[in-house]
């Protein structure tokens, strides 16, 4: 009966621990996911960034002036 509690103890920190690695790597992806959003819009519209981004400074201009 004794072995029997020792070996049940075991199997709950083996399966414990194993669950925390994949926890770690499906954070690295969060971040990744950060990044192509921002690139996606800038090859799919070279030119509407452009535009875009002259006018943001003209009205800054602007209202400075």
């Amino acid at each position: 009966m004794t072995t029997q509690s020792s070996s049940a103890l075991q199997h709950q920190i083996s399966p414990t621990t194993n669950h925390q690695p994949p926890t770690t790597n499906h954070q690295p992806p969060t971040t990744n996911h950060s990044s192509p959003p921002v690139i996606s819009p800038s090859p799919a519209n070279p030119l509407a960034p452009h535009p875009y981004f002259d006018n943001d400074i003209h009205s800054q201009l602007s209202s400075d002036g």
